[in-house]
């Protein structure tokens, strides 16, 4: 038996079938308007932020982004760089728990960017990796543009 499941609690774009996840491509807990949501485990969300805070008192400071191509690579090399703090790539594939503690343990780092480095700044770094990509896709199409209908 197949379950979908669309709820509307923030963040997270997914599908679940039983209690397996595809998590869709939204980076950083955003979600395009209307996008469906996972459900929020308020548990799990509570765990990783504990978990990140004692990862950041030992000055071990991560994120959980899905991050694959250019735009991943960009991403992860900011965040190290202006930042000290770690990407780890986050699976497509996931469950409800894990996407809500990534979900808390991100919220940690990314109030602490903003704290340390200016109210907005978080939504500046989002901002700054969709120029890139933007950037970056308009290169390569603009360099390998689809086939014409007529070559078809």
């Amino acid at each position: 038996m197949r379950t979908i499941r669309w709820t509307r609690s923030g963040g997270w774009s997914a599908l679940t079938f039983r209690n397996f996840t595809c998590r869709r491509s939204v980076i950083g807990g955003r979600s395009a308007i209307g996008a469906p949501t996972i459900e929020l485990i308020q548990s799990e969300y509570d765990r990783g932020r504990m978990d990140a805070q004692k990862d950041a008192a030992q000055r071990a400071r991560k994120i959980f982004v899905q991050t694959r191509g250019a735009w991943g690579r960009f991403l992860c090399d900011l965040m190290r760089d202006r930042y000290d703090i770690f990407v780890e790539h986050a699976s497509d594939m996931t469950t409800a728990a894990r996407l809500s503690y990534e979900r808390g343990y991100n919220s940690v780092n990314f109030e602490y960017i903003d704290e340390r480095h200016g109210a907005g700044t978080t939504e500046r770094i989002w901002a700054e990796v969709d120029a890139f990509r933007a950037e970056h896709y308009s290169k390569y199409f603009s360099e390998n543009p689809p086939p014409s209908e007529s070559s078809a």
